[in-house]
């Protein structure tokens, strides 16, 4: 196989990974804004500016109230009211953290896995350059499985609204986002991994067919 050949192809398919990476990471933004605001017409007006309202609402972030203990011995958290909305039951409080939580957690997610994957490139890649391609797999896999948690997350909230009559605008955008938020995430995932594993096949195809003490792929310039 010819270094040039090799070169456009793996090169191509590293492409479409790479873009295939940045779809769940402008889902996840848009999912943030949607689970963190609490109300949507404020984000809808011309008068509030969209920082003002993610301040106000991130706030919550770091106001914690005390743990306390119920009679019957069950540890509960106390949220501070930024965490849910005024009219809120506990139970779908509770759930509503749970859903800012995995957000939270989906973020934190992307910046561990973009921060290794660049550690990797530059300190493995001259040697093997396989670690980059399995931490993108490990990435989407992973922002499918937080995806599948929202999703069951906010049908929870969507029963207990139903229930209780009390299906409101901004829950039914929360559930549509995370629809949207599943979908995006299972593409991503089969894209991304298909492209890993053409990527793998090319990679081993090149180094199959190279002469002994000339596998080292930045020796050719085809990284």
């Amino acid at each position: 196989m010819p270094a040039a050949l090799y070169y456009g192809d793996t090169q191509g398919w590293q492409m479409w990974r790479e873009c295939a990476l940045l779809i769940p990471m402008l889902s996840t933004a848009l999912l943030v804004v949607a689970v963190f605001s609490r109300d949507w017409s404020r984000l809808t007006t011309h008068t509030t500016l969209w920082s003002e309202v993610l301040i106000d609402d991130f706030w919550g972030l770091w106001q914690w109230s005390s743990v306390m203990t119920s009679a019957s011995s069950t540890v509960r958290l106390s949220f501070d009211y930024n965490w849910c909305n005024h009219d809120d039951t506990t139970d779908q409080c509770h759930l509503l953290v749970l859903a800012r939580a995995l957000a939270v957690a989906t973020v934190a997610l992307e910046v561990a896995a973009v921060l290794g994957m660049l550690i990797v490139e530059c300190r493995t890649a001259y040697r093997a350059g396989f670690s980059a391609e399995y931490a993108c797999m490990a990435l989407t896999t992973s922002h499918l499985i937080c995806a599948i948690l929202m999703l069951v997350v906010w049908s929870s909230v969507q029963d207990e609204l139903r229930a209780q009559d009390l299906t409101s605008g901004r829950s039914k955008i929360h559930f549509g986002f995370s629809w949207w938020f599943f979908l995006v995430s299972a593409v991503s995932t089969v894209m991304t991994n298909f492209c890993v594993i053409k990527e793998l096949a090319h990679k081993s195809a090149y180094r199959s067919i190279s002469p002994p003490g000339k596998t080292d792929l930045r020796s050719r310039n085809v990284r």
